[in-house]
Formats: C-alpha cells, structure tokens, sequence
C-alpha cells in the first residue's frame, strides 16, 4: 500500500476538542483506498485535557509519532507572561523543530509518497512545509477554518504571521482543502491565480463508526419518557463572541413567565462550554438556574450516546462563524434527533440545514425569532410530531465518504 504522512495537533487522547475527529476518520479510512498511514502529532503532555479513553478510538493499524512539545503559556512563563517569540506562529510552536525532525525519520523509515496537514493550529502546517521543501514530496494543506483574515487572528502582529505562512502554504502545496464551500470561495476571490482544482471541499462529516450500537433510528418519546421534562442539549463551545446563548435565554425566560413551555417542563444542557464563567453568569441573570445546567466534558462515545439519548439537540453559530459548518452538526444530522439552530442567515451552517430541510431554524441575533421559534419546536417535541431525516441525506455526510475524496487527491498527488 502507499504510505502517507498526516500532520495534526489534535489527535487522542486529547480531551474537549472535536478537531481530532476529522484527521482520525481519515487515518481509520484511508486503508480502504490503498493507503496506510502514520499520524505525527504532538505527546500528549501538551493538551489541557486528556482522556485515555479516546486512545481506543485509533485504529491499531494506523502508526502514531509524538515528539517533545511545550506550551508556551504553560511552560515558559512568567506571572502569565511568556515572550513573543515563543508564540510565533501559536504557542505550541516548540514541536516544528522536534515534529520536522521526526516527520523525517518517519519519511526515511516508511518512504511516505504524500503529506497532509491540518489547520488551525499553524504550526502544523510550518512542520509540513519544511518537511515540502526538504524532500519534495506532494503536500496538501487541509483547513479546517479559514487561516488569515482582516479580523482574525485578533493582532496586527499575528495577522501578518499568519499571512506569511498562508503565501508559504499556496505556493508550496499541490492543493488545499475546505470544510465548506464559502471558505473555498473566499480563498478563490483571494488567491484567484489558481486553478479550480487547487481548491477542494470535504465536509466534516460523521464517522458512523462512533454510532456502533446505538438506536438512531427511533424518535419518537414513549409513553415512559413523554411524563418527564424534554431534555435538549448543546454539546460543545460556547462563546459571547461566536456562539452567544444570550438571546436563548431570554426565549427560555419568556416562555417560563408567559406559561408557554410544555406541561412537562424543560431541561437544557450545555456539555463542554468552555466558557463556564461567562455562561453562568447570564444563567443567574435570567434565573435559569432550574432549567440550565452546565456539564463537563467527557470522553467523545460518552458524548456521543449523550447525542442520542436526549430529546433535542442545540446549535448555536454566530456573524463570526459563517464560513464554518461545526463537525457535530453532521453528528446531530446522524442522530436523527431534531435539531433547534440559531445561526446567521448568510452562514454556511443555516444554508446546508435549509439544503436539508429537517431543523427549526432562528436568527441567532433576533430574540423574538429565537423565542417563536423555540416555542414551535418544543411543541413539536411534545407532540411527538417529528420527521425522520431520510437515511439517503444523511448518507452523504459520512467521513469515510470524504476519505474517499481526499485518497483520490493523494492518487492524483503521485501521479502528477
């Protein structure tokens, strides 16, 4: 089989992260259309949180190479200062040193014919171009958000680092992959001297392998589940900037002081928000405390069977987010459960849920269209009046379905 070469930060036993899913889906599927692959990823020491349940998920087949890393806010400050050099391009960026060392061992050891590196985090790429440049192996930058833009990173200083590494990465790379078709837009308008095929699309996506002896089919509350309190949930970051909860809070008040939820009663958890201190505060502002719970993260199956045993399934993405699809909207779309979306009407996210056609979709930025609609969709719940998504729609968002793609570029890659 040819070999190749995956360069991600994320990678298991990360914990509280949903980036390690895409490259994994890629190393478990890869197999399937002719290449074997080895991931070079950071040791684990370097992650905030880790879980070692997550290391069951990679397949035994596929070799894992972690190299020395630190973390610059972590290791080598000072009163919660560190000195700008050791952020340049982000604050991991110790292991393009020791990851471009063993990137070359592992080139030499196993004869990789293609690499692939992931994004945000930059240094990823840094690591593979370096290692592009050395051996003059195809290389193929995957984003899964867009990298330089006007607002983003939030510096001066970073948006030109960030810049400069982007130019490194068109002219070095034989193509590069979207999460979604407005980035590949983006970066067409942007960098418009390439040809159609430089730029690629391949979607999140679900891995039904996660779903492995779960019920996915029934949505329907019995009659045991119909006497207790709907259950929604929100698995995932939240944020006053890009995911903000404000505005479904105050449907929740509205409909708690009108009378207007369903007999039943409502419970909403929000799983690994990562902002807990800013959401807890506006959970105190509008009373919620009853009906709002914050919860932990856990190991990603446990999130996963948590997807599936809930009522309802929350998705909040914000202006800032428009050209990004999250990766567990395709695990809710697997789930079959119905989904309540505050989203952005220009988003990607609320043009591929309409494209579907089987979510309540709002405004996340107007209150009144978040509390209709919230009303609506309880009462569907509570109704039991709920459609199931068609097994052919869901279909088309598999990961092993974007593996396919992406072997396809590797095969074309070689052969160029």
């Amino acid at each position: 089989m040819k070999s190749a070469l995956l360069i991600s930060f994320p990678f298991p036993p990360i914990q509280g992260s949903s980036g390690y899913q895409r490259i994994l889906a890629f190393s478990r599927y890869l197999a399937d259309f002719g290449w074997k692959c080895t991931v070079l990823t950071v040791h684990p020491r370097v992650y905030l949180d880790t879980s070692k349940d997550n290391l069951a998920l990679i397949p035994s087949r596929v070799r894992v190479m972690r190299p020395f890393a630190l973390d610059s806010m972590r290791d080598l400050s000072f009163r919660g200062k560190y000195l700008g050099i050791f952020g340049i391009p982000d604050r991991w960026q110790s292991w393009i040193i020791t990851g471009l060392i063993t990137g070359l061992y592992s080139i030499v050891r196993h004869r990789h014919k293609v690499i692939l590196s992931t994004y945000p985090i930059a240094s990823a790429h840094c690591i593979a171009w370096l290692l592009h440049c050395l051996t003059g192996i195809p290389w193929i930058a995957d984003f899964r958000d867009p990298m330089a833009q006007n607002t983003w990173p939030e510096t001066e200083r970073e948006r030109r680092i960030y810049a400069w590494i982007e130019r490194r990465i068109f002219r070095n790379a034989f193509a590069v992959i979207m999460t979604t078709e407005a980035t590949k837009r983006f970066y067409q308008d942007k960098y418009p001297q390439y040809s159609c095929k430089f730029f690629n699309v391949i979607p999140n996506g679900y891995d039904e392998s996660s779903f492995k002896g779960l019920d996915v089919r029934s949505l329907s509350r019995n009659q045991a589940t119909i006497k207790r309190k709907i259950v929604l949930l929100h698995s995932g970051s939240l944020s006053r900037r890009d995911r903000d909860p404000t505005n479904l809070f105050i449907a929740i008040r509205a409909l708690v002081d009108k009378g207007m939820l369903p007999n039943d009663g409502l419970i909403v958890k929000l799983r690994a928000s990562g902002s807990n201190s800013d959401i807890n505060d506006l959970i105190e502002e509008y009373k919620l405390a009853g009906i709002v719970t914050l919860e932990e993260s856990v190991s990603y199956s446990e999130a996963i069977r948590e997807m599936c045993s809930v009522d309802g399934l929350l998705l909040l993405q914000g202006e800032t987010c428009n050209r990004q699809i999250p990766a567990k909207l395709y695990e809710y779309l697997y789930t079959r459960k119905p989904i309540f979306a505050m989203t952005h009407p220009d988003g990607d996210t609320e043009g591929l849920l309409r494209q579907i056609g089987y979510a309540t979709i709002v405004n996340i930025d107007d209150s009144d269209s978040v509390r209709s609609g919230l009303h609506r969709y309880l009462n569907r719940i509570h109704a039991d009046n709920l459609s199931l998504i068609p097994d052919d729609v869901v279909e088309k968002y598999s990961r092993r379905y974007g593996t396919k793609i992406l072997a396809e570029l590797f095969d074309n890659a070689i052969g160029s």
